[in-house]
């Protein structure tokens, strides 16, 4: 669900925080977006019409999608020293 959510986020700054154009995009009724904002603020404990919080959340979402994906998670062997 965490996931859904980010790409409605996305979706949502796409569209220039516009519920009516985000809802269209989504085939969402403009209630669901409303909901769903609402639900993201309640989790951050913050306000998505607040120009900081919205920069934050913004640069946050380019480096989670600039990330690399196919990179393999490595395991930490044990430290080994040389003299």
């Amino acid at each position: 669900m965490r996931l859904q959510l980010l790409h409605f986020l996305r979706d949502y700054f796409a569209n220039d925080l516009d519920v009516t154009a985000t809802a269209k995009q989504c085939a969402l009724h403009p209630n669901t977006v409303r909901y769903r904002i609402k639900r993201i603020e309640e989790a951050l404990h913050a306000s998505l019409c607040s120009p900081a919080v919205i920069t934050e959340i913004h640069l946050s979402l380019d480096n989670l999608v600039s990330a690399p994906t196919d990179a393999a998670p490595t395991q930490a062997g044990p430290a080994t020293s040389t003299p």
